[in-house]
């Protein structure tokens, strides 16, 4: 007669854990949402993030004149939140034959759920991170600026509108041009939508109000229905030109090349199946001050997720439900960083 002796299920638990390694390891290389955020190891339950605003700059004077400025500051808080998923086994199911196995049920339940819960955490910071761009223009759904991540008049000194506003929010009103992208405009129309689209944050400020930030593109965000066309936009030599665009072909490689873009991010969870949109994109820049320390957005991570096992042999209550449990949780938070590194662009 089997019988799950300790020692059988130390096994069994080793086993499980490495299926949830493997099975994390081989979904991770497949995630963009650190290409969006970044990640950080958390020591307290809340996270303040501060920093000093840079709004120096030289202007002419008179002298023995000088223009006194003072530094500005901002912070933020993000709070980890717990985490967690189990799978519950009844000791018969452990023990009793099942397609001439011994325990085979309950082995191929545990084994299932260790190679699903690995894969699950491993796409758990993306699903958060999704569902912060999602909700980004949300009221309620803040950076450190007090207004909505997705905004159109976000301050550009992070504190105040003294030294102007900026948009992260995009669409033909704030950029001054067309901006879709999609099927229902011409390659060459999109290219130049795509454009217009760099210019304007290009056009940002510095904090000072008086100099550029230097802001990039650095890659296009989108959904499953526009993966072809940013594909052939931005891996294309020669596309076709509209008749009010003189017709013919345009070589477009020495445009791309000159923006220096990383590879297009396809997101199915910002796809209109999921709460988002199939014609809307962002697009994730880059500034040479501030990208390591917040980011677009900060996964934090207190707890990383671990597998806990308990059994009979450690739990009265157990014994007596003749039920054994393995626990996968962890403690962790996605927050809003710095609004001028990711941009939601509308086609209206």
């Amino acid at each position: 007669m089997f019988f799950a002796s300790p020692e059988w299920l130390h096994d069994l638990e080793q086993n499980m854990r490495s299926i949830t390694v493997d099975s994390y390891k081989s979904l991770l290389d497949k995630m963009w949402w650190n290409k969006v955020a970044v990640e950080k190891t958390s020591m307290a339950k809340t996270e303040l993030f501060a920093w000093l605003i840079s709004t120096a700059t030289i202007k002419a004077m008179e002298a023995g004149q000088a223009d006194f400025e003072d530094m500005l500051s901002a912070y933020t808080e993000i709070e980890n939140a717990f985490a967690s998923a189990g799978l519950r086994l009844r000791k018969e199911q452990l023990e009793d034959v099942f397609n001439g196995v011994p325990g085979g049920e309950g082995l191929q339940m545990a084994r299932r759920w260790s190679a699903d819960i690995g894969k699950y955490a491993a796409y758990w910071p993306q699903k958060l991170v999704a569902a912060a761009i999602l909700n980004g223009a949300t009221a309620g759904y803040t950076t450190y600026d007090g207004l909505t991540f997705f905004n159109t008049a976000h301050y550009v000194n992070g504190v105040d509108s003294a030294d102007g506003t900026f948009a992260n929010i995009l669409n033909p009103t704030t950029v001054g041009h067309a901006t879709r992208i999609d099927t229902a405009v011409t390659v060459d129309a999109a290219v130049d939508n795509l454009s217009a689209v760099r210019a304007y944050i290009a056009s940002i400020a510095m904090p000072n109000g008086a100099d550029p930030r230097n802001l990039r593109i650095k890659s296009i965000l989108h959904p499953p229905a526009l993966r072809s066309r940013v594909v052939q936009m931005t891996g294309g030599s020669l596309i076709a030109q509209a008749a009010t665009s003189g017709g013919g072909g345009a070589d477009i490689t020495p445009i791309i090349a000159d923006w220096q873009l990383d590879k297009p991010i396809e997101a199915p969870e910002l796809s209109a199946a999921f709460g988002g949109s199939d014609t809307s994109y962002y697009i994730v820049a880059g500034s040479e001050v501030g990208d390591d320390e917040l980011g677009a957005m900060v996964y934090q991570v207190r707890e990383p997720f671990s597998v806990l096992y308990h059994g009979p042999e450690a739990s009265a209550q157990l014994a007596r439900e003749r039920e054994l449990q393995w626990l996968n949780q962890g403690r962790n938070a996605v927050g809003y960083g710095h609004p001028y590194l990711l941009f939601q662009v509308n086609v209206s």
